[in-house]
């Protein structure tokens, strides 16, 4: 079997598409973000807006996951529900007793 039949349908053109993200990408990608959790984590909007390719990788550098996301933000830069109760606590906790802040 020839490499051409194992990319039938879509998928030769697919990974065309991505390539060629990847080139722009590299060239002029516009906006850039870095994680650090378990390992660092690149998150790269490509030079169409909402079209990100995330990075992530474990603590010795090696890429476990690579993923071109479509949105307005990716899902990895946004706050967690759970995360923010827990910032709304710990602020009120910190407000507490210190009513005259506002004067």
């Amino acid at each position: 079997m020839s490499a051409d039949a194992a990319f039938t349908g879509n998928v030769l053109p697919l990974l065309h598409e991505v390539r060629h993200a990847l080139e722009r990408l590299l060239a002029t990608g516009e906006v850039r973000a870095t994680l650090d959790a378990l390992g660092p984590s690149e998150i790269r909007e490509t030079r169409y807006s909402g079209v990100w390719l995330v990075t992530h990788r474990n603590a010795t550098d090696e890429v476990m996951g690579r993923y071109i996301e479509i949105a307005r933000m990716p899902a990895v830069l946004l706050a967690q529900e759970h995360d923010m109760r827990r910032g709304l606590a710990d602020l009120a906790h910190a407000l507490e007793g210190r009513a005259d802040w506002h004067r």
